[in-house]
């Protein structure tokens, strides 16, 4: 595993997945020594901490209590609280779906583990982990994400539901009574991509704890959020009007933003995947924002705020719209008004 890379951070209140699930079960002074435990407890849980240094922190955890799947038990244990706004965004959303749409746009907030991403096959719909970490992400964080997902997916849609199938890209490494039970669903190691494969029907299934009023509140809190993020970091502020002037001009593409930017597009998929984001996701928040703004003027029809965004049908737009905001461009436009 070659971990030589800046892996970027991730938030405390994430770290402490495992910080609480261990407390449950033992002393983190023996796991950590007193020291890193007592920093480890003290820490604001607005901060964050390096990606590297938490994947040491789990393989300490996993020598000393001799627990291999601790991960996939962390991940388990996951609570709102955990993934911070992101968590109370995503369980206030109407439909999984929703969720998912909340997921991909704002776990930056969360840190730079990943770059996820939901892919559609057919009857299938694929959420890849996606992480910068090469070859392939650390076993300790892709389990802890992946039963986390499902884990949370279950307890904010108020059932037990199973994926599909579940993929990592890392070795199998024995006891398969624990991914039985963790996913209860077939478990694929050295594949392609790390992700959970579930039937596209899931996407429409609502949550237990949907709230419209306040996920509008939310979304916009976490908004702001993103934007602080984004103003720490000018290179994603020259991607971001680069992105927007293609758009404008009716160009929709990586290769269009990257001449603007005086780099390559591979070079500049290695900054956005450095800064914990793609392409496509600065192309969404685009389109999202310029999509806004053209609604608010009344004299522009929803088909010309289609056609400028770059979507061949309008219904295209209308989804991605709903998406973005939960409602439909004709409503928001109401509520605006």
């Amino acid at each position: 595993m070659d971990l030589q890379t800046d892996g970027g951070r991730v938030s405390l209140a994430y770290v402490r997945s495992l910080l609480d699930y261990l407390r449950e079960r033992h002393s983190l002074a023996e796991v950590f020594g007193q020291r890193l435990a007592e920093r480890l407890d003290s820490d604001d849980s607005r901060g964050n901490l390096p990606v590297l240094q938490w994947v040491e922190l789990f393989r300490q955890a996993i020598a000393v209590t001799g627990d291999r799947r601790l991960p996939l038990r962390v991940g388990q244990a996951i609570k709102p609280r955990h993934y911070g706004l992101l968590g109370y965004v995503t369980m206030s959303c109407d439909t999984l779906g929703e969720a998912i749409d909340r997921l991909v746009r704002f776990e930056r907030l969360v840190g730079e583990l990943s770059q996820s991403q939901l892919v559609h096959h057919g009857e299938l719909a694929e959420l890849r982990w996606r992480s910068p970490l090469k070859p392939y992400p650390p076993p300790e964080l892709a389990e802890t994400a992946l039963a986390a997902w499902v884990t949370y997916a279950r307890w904010i849609l108020g059932e037990q539901v199973s994926p599909h199938e579940v993929h990592f890209q890392h070795p199998y490494s024995g006891d398969d009574d624990v991914y039985r039970e963790v996913f209860d669903a077939p478990v694929r190691f050295e594949s392609t991509h790390t992700a959970v494969v579930f039937p596209a029907a899931f996407l429409d299934l609502p949550l237990a704890q949907a709230d419209a009023q306040l996920r509008q509140l939310l979304d916009a809190q976490a908004e702001r959020q993103l934007q602080e993020l984004r103003e720490h970091a000018p290179e994603l502020v020259a991607v971001a009007t680069a992105t927007r002037r293609a758009v404008e001009s009716g160009r929709y593409t990586l290769a269009a933003v990257a001449p603007e930017l005086g780099c390559s597009p591979r070079t500049l998929q290695r900054l956005l995947a450095r800064h914990g984001t793609t392409f496509q996701t600065v192309l969404d928040e685009t389109r999202r924002q310029l999509a806004e703004e053209l609604i608010r003027a009344p004299h522009v029809s929803l088909a010309e705020v289609a056609f400028v965004l770059g979507y061949s049908e309008q219904s295209a737009f209308q989804r991605a719209f709903k998406r973005w905001t939960g409602y439909s461009p004709g409503t928001w436009r109401r509520l605006r008004r």
